[in-house]
Parts: structure tokens; C-alpha cells; sequence
């Protein structure tokens, strides 16, 4: 079984991260989708769906790894999602919404700013949880069995 401290720390980051993202992303373009009219809709649709492609699985595989329960199935519910829903947002921030060509190089800088983060703190997340997904198999292969040593034995003298 990987460490307590390792699977902790991938929950955390994956509650924290799962949270952030359906705020920002999913609920925010649900009730505010016509209110931003300078971005273009497919960079709305596809940070959305990326809103929630990324948070519900992610929170469920980080729960499967912090209990370890099929932490390999957890593990890939981590790792795809994370994949799929931050190159889905990357793209879309980048491309469609256009943060980082602002009027002033200030307002680049800010507004750009928080996906490079999310993206980076996703990457991370990945990661940690190929790592854990590794520690499974280790862990199984090994199957913590160590043999107890019969030639030292005290009771035959």
C-alpha cells in the first residue's frame, strides 16, 4: 500500500483543484453564458463541459485513492480525466478567450495568470497519480509478504 501522506496529498490537491474547476468553469458558464460576449462559444462550451469532465471523476478517483479501494481504477479516473478536461481547457483559454493578449502587459500577466496555474497544478496532479497508479503494482507484485526465517528458530536446543 503506497503512503498515507502520498495518497493524502493527491486528494487534497484533486478536492481543491475539483472544486476550483466546477465553480470557475462549470456553474460560472451555466448561469453566466451570455453575460461574456467578447469570448467565442466554443471556448465557453469547451471550458464548461471541461468544468465538470474534470471535477466529477477526479474527486471519485482521489476518493478510491485515499481509501484505497481499486486504487488502479482510481488512479486512471485521476490521470485521463486531468488529461483530457486540461488540454480541453488550455486550449480554450488560450485560444479562445485570448488572456494573454490583453491591451496592457499587466492585464496579460493577471489575467492569464490563473490557468497557467490550474494547468500546472493539473500536470502535477497526473503525475502523482501515475505514481500512485505505479505504487499499485509494487504493491501487488510484492503483496508485502516477507518469509519468516525457519533455520533460526531458539525452541530446539
Amino acid at each position: 500500500m503506497a503512503d498515507f501522506g502520498d495518497r493524502w496529498r493527491v486528494f487534497f490537491i484533486a478536492v481543491i483543484l475539483s472544486v476550483w474547476l466546477v465553480i470557475i468553469d462549470g456553474l460560472n458558464f451555466c448561469f453566466n453564458f451570455d453575460e461574456d460576449v467578447d469570448s467565442a462559444d466554443w471556448a465557453k462550451i469547451l471550458v464548461l463541459i471541461s468544468g465538470f469532465v474534470f471535477s466529477v471523476p477526479v474527486l471519485i478517483g482521489a476518493f478510491l485513492l485515499l481509501i484505497w479501494v481499486k486504487p488502479k481504477v482510481g488512479a486512471l479516473m485521476v490521470i485521463i480525466p486531468a488529461f483530457i478536461a486540461g488540454t480541453m481547457r488550455l486550449l480554450a483559454t488560450l485560444i479562445g478567450f485570448q488572456d494573454f493578449w490583453q491591451e496592457t502587459y499587466l492585464d496579460s500577466t493577471t489575467s492569464g495568470t490563473t490557468d497557467v496555474a490550474i494547468a500546472a497544478l493539473q500536470v502535477y496532479l497526473i503525475f502523482d497519480a501515475f505514481y500512485l497508479y505505479r505504487q499499485v503494482g509494487k504493491v501487488t507484485a510484492d503483496n508485502n509478504y516477507e518469509p519468516v526465517d525457519l533455520t533460526d528458530r531458539d525452541d530446539e536446543i
